[in-house]
């Protein structure tokens, strides 16, 4: 599977030149239906809430991905990201549809991984759910996109909330200490306990079923692979969404009726998206965006002259390859540049950040290969990736 070359006109051109080639059966999304509805009804289910998933290098302590917490209500459920739900996506696209008792054996045995792709030491330092391999949604150049916003747009008594709301009034990130090692029948692994009032298990349940069920998610090209002519990414463009929930709508009729009952939508109307939304999309890996250098801010600092041979690319494999570097050390052992003791190293870090690196980037090559950190990778900074890996294989 990967993202062919296309061009659509609009919205229903693109739903049948590639969307609709990528739905699931219509039989098989009924029995996950049937699956997920008894599963979300069983008390000791565990569940996966899309949150705590993101910080900045300084705070990676807040992320809380294979975190595991059992609640006093039975239930348990553990914090993840995007990912997750790609796992969904590709069994139902394979035909795979598993029993009721090997969805539950699966979760709370552990063995059901709770993401893939990077991750970092102080998530796997108390990490239960462990991390599984890549479905290869993403690197086929696809993106999983949410009909229903699964971190917005929650409508309870009529009142608006987010998942943020949810997550912060019911299941809180909670501090690293409150994790407690354990040992049962599927080992040794870290735990929380929670408690939880009963009225938690329905927003749970909402975020649940819009974050994995087939019902709420297609398949749409990557930002990075399409260009259109009416909003910054096809993925989230709204008339496609509603297009995505009338066309389920008339699929499933009273099967998505029940599910809608579950996730809390402002509303179960038909959206009244026909298709004809003008949207001029070309999509494909030949239609990659490229990124364009910021020029918002200037230089405060003059380019020095180099006094030794080190090109940009050997300062970039330094940078990406050594999570003990700095800027100065670059300058000093690399440029032959007098970096002061404080406040420098202003040079390197221009031209470092000039070639898309970004902090967080810092010692990348060191944690995964060249060729998987080319499969996220985008604009100047794949450009880069492709020019290190190409003097790498010389």
């Amino acid at each position: 599977m990967s993202l062919q070359a296309g061009v659509a006109k609009d919205i229903s051109g693109l739903w049948s030149g590639l969307i609709e080639k990528y739905l699931p059966r219509r039989d098989i999304v009924l029995q996950w239906h049937k699956v997920l509805m008894e599963y979300v009804k069983r008390d000791d289910a565990v569940f996966a809430i899309r949150h705590f998933n993101n910080a900045p290098s300084d705070r990676y302590d807040d992320l809380r991905r294979g975190f595991l917490t059992r609640t006093s209500e039975q239930y348990s459920f553990f914090y993840t990201d995007n990912f997750f739900a790609a796992y969904f996506q590709k069994m139902a696209m394979d035909g795979f549809v598993p029993t009721i008792d090997e969805i539950i054996s699966a979760f709370q045995s552990r063995k059901f991984p709770s993401r893939f792709g990077r991750n970092t030491s102080n998530e796997r330092a108390l990490l239960a759910v462990p991390q599984g391999k890549d479905p290869r949604i993403n690197g086929a150049g696809f993106k999983v996109a949410h009909i229903l916003n699964v971190g917005k747009d929650y409508y309870f008594e009529e009142e608006k909330i987010t998942l943020g709301n949810i997550v912060a009034k019911y299941f809180p990130r909670g501090a690293r200490e409150d994790w407690r090692q354990i040992v049962d029948d599927t080992g040794k692994f870290y735990l929380r306990e929670l408690e939880v009032p009963s009225e938690a298990r329905q927003f749970l349940v909402a975020q649940f079923l819009r974050f994995v069920h087939p019902f709420n998610y297609f398949l749409a090209p990557q930002k990075k692979f399409e260009n259109n002519s009416v909003c910054a990414e096809i993925a989230e463009h709204k008339p496609l969404l509603d297009y995505a929930f009338d066309h389920n709508m008339r699929a499933y009729g009273e099967a998505f009726l029940e599910y809608l009952k579950l996730v809390m939508p402002k509303d179960m109307d038909l959206r009244g998206s026909n298709g004809e939304a003008v949207i001029n999309i070309e999509y494909g890996s030949t239609v990659e965006k490229v990124a364009k250098p910021k020029q918002t801010l200037k230089r405060v600092f003059p380019a020095r002259p180099r006094q030794n041979k080190s090109t940009d690319v050997e300062l970039a494999i330094e940078y990406l390859k050594n999570p003990n570097t700095s800027f100065r050390k670059l300058e000093s052992e690399m440029m032959g540049i007098e970096s002061a003791a404080r406040g420098g190293g202003f040079v390197s870090k221009g031209i470092i950040n000039g070639l898309g690196i970004t902090a967080i980037k810092k010692g990348i090559l060191a944690v995964v290969s060249i060729d998987e950190e080319l499969e996220s990778a985008s604009g100047i900074y794949r450009e880069t990736l492709i020019t290190i890996k190409h003097l790498m294989e010389a």
